[in-house]
């Protein structure tokens, strides 16, 4: 082979290359999310339910479903307002007291006297 056909073979092959890089990077699940999650930003301030997943909390729909991600099924979305009048009403309307909150995932290691986030940024679990 000459010299000449090397580099053509070589430049012809860089070619396929980005090609494949700018189609891989045009169909990522990412980006497809990204325009959901602003689609969903503005819906939440109209007061819609919205779906998302525990597993990827970028995925934000207004419908139930499946995560385009991982399949799992999609859950309610709950803004802070319904996690306070939850709680409130519970302790406050003789409902089953909280004894406290902890990640199931963690164990006793992440037991707290009131709610948050555990370790691993997921919502701590009340336990009444």
């Amino acid at each position: 082979m000459t010299k000449r056909g090397l580099v053509i073979g070589i430049v012809f092959l860089l070619g396929v290359i980005a090609g494949i890089g700018v189609m891989l990077t045009s169909r990522s699940p990412a980006g497809a999310n990204r325009n959901v999650a602003s689609t969903a930003t503005t819906e939440s301030t109209q007061g819609k339910q919205l779906y998302t997943c525990g597993m990827h909390p970028q995925v934000i729909q207004d419908h139930p479903g499946n995560c385009p991600i991982c399949h799992m099924k999609l859950t309610p979305l709950k803004s802070s307002d319904d996690d306070e009048s939850a709680t409130q009403a519970s302790g406050a309307k003789g409902g089953h007291k909280i004894l406290y909150w902890w990640d199931p995932m963690l164990g006793p290691s992440s037991i707290s006297n009131k709610p948050g986030k555990s370790a691993m940024n997921m919502d701590l679990v009340p336990v009444y």
